[in-house]
């Protein structure tokens, strides 16, 4: 699955989606809430709508399968400081995701304990 992380300025600093990944499927976390996308059945083509999520936002922008390969833009909420390469990514292989870090200052736990692996 190839996946490519949409910036988006998050209306709060310390707001953020976080990924789990596994063959087709998407599993996001937003505000203590988790919901999974299934894509194992999608056929080669472009997904028209993925409107159907328990999530306040929803973070799938759009998803095609081309040659049995999975693509997904995914909502990445950034903060007005964000890295260059957060504000202007590449695709990636979902193997490469890093979970965001919150900073102490931003409520997170410190040492990176608010990952998901």
């Amino acid at each position: 699955m190839k996946i490519w992380m949409k910036p988006q300025i998050a209306f709060l600093e310390n707001e953020r989606f976080f990924y789990e990944f596994s063959e087709n499927k998407i599993t996001a976390t937003y505000k203590d809430i988790t919901d999974t996308f299934d894509f194992t059945y999608l056929p080669d083509g472009h997904l028209e709508n993925v409107d159907e999520t328990i999530l306040e936002r929803n973070p799938i922008r759009s998803a095609r399968k081309e040659n049995g390969v999975l693509f997904v833009e995914l909502l990445n909420l950034i903060g007005t400081n964000a890295a260059e390469e957060t504000k202007h990514p590449q695709w990636i292989d979902h193997t490469e995701y890093e979970a965001p870090e919150i900073s102490e200052e931003e409520g997170g736990i410190p040492n990176g304990e608010n990952k998901m692996e």
